[in-house]
Formats: structure tokens, C-alpha cells, sequence
């Protein structure tokens, strides 16, 4: 958000049904449009009731990540685990959630329990 800009208006433009269960990659439509920002909260996982702050703000047409550490690092980076979920913003209407992966000593195989979206908000400056 430019330095200075109140929003005028935020909107929940979508809200996942079950958050508990896992979440397949899948485009989903969004109630809104002609919003300036999007911002997506998610779940780490879908046995973590923690709500985080998914993303940064970020614009239609563009693409972000959901990106959360887990683990401790007990002096040293071995046990810090990445969890990352790609979103993209390809229209006004819709955002892609592509898979979950763990990125940390070894990166996993595409994981649906990963990064589970709960809600998109759409952000109105003007």
C-alpha cells in the first residue's frame, strides 16, 4: 500500500467452507471485483487452528506466496521448515491456490494439508 493510503473499504470476497480438511489446488471465484488489493489468511495446516496472515498485499494479475517457518532452530538452521502455498491473481474475479510443499533439508512432495486458505479479503483504496 502506497505510504499515506487509508483504505475506504474491506471486503471478505471469499471463506473456505472447512479449513479443517485439506485444500486442493483449484482456482476459486470470488465474490467481489474491481478491488485495488487482495489478502489472503490462511492456516498453516489443516491440524494447526492458528490463523496467520497469509500473504502480503498484492494486486490482480499479480502472484504471491503463503510463507511460514516451522520448527525451532535449537542454534542452527537444519530444523527450520518453510511451508509455501503459490496464490495468483490471474483476474478481478478469481485467484489460483497451487500445492503445499515443505521447502527445508529435503522439500516434500506436493502437500493439500499445507497452507489452508480461510478467507480472501479484498481491499478498496478509492
Amino acid at each position: 500500500m502506497a505510504s499515506g493510503t487509508i483504505p475506504r473499504s474491506i471486503v471478505k470476497l471469499w471463506e473456505n467452507s472447512d479449513p479443517t480438511s485439506a485444500f486442493a489446488p483449484q482456482v476459486v471465484n470470488l465474490a467481489g471485483n474491481s478491488c485495488d488489493l487482495f489478502y489472503v489468511v490462511f492456516r498453516q495446516s489443516t491440524s494447526d487452528s492458528a490463523i496467520f496472515p497469509g500473504s502480503s498485499f498484492f494486486k490482480p494479475g499479480e502472484a504471491t506466496a503463503f510463507m511460514n517457518t516451522n520448527g525451532s532452530a535449537n542454534g542452527y538452521i537444519g530444523n527450520i521448515n518453510l511451508l509455501i502455498r503459490r496464490i495468483t491473481a490471474s483476474t478481478q474475479t478469481s485467484i489460483t491456490f497451487d500445492k503445499g510443499y515443505v521447502i527445508g533439508a529435503t522439500p516434500s512432495d506436493p502437500r493439500n494439508d499445507l497452507g489452508i486458505p480461510v478467507a480472501v479479503y479484498g481491499i478498496y483504496l478509492s
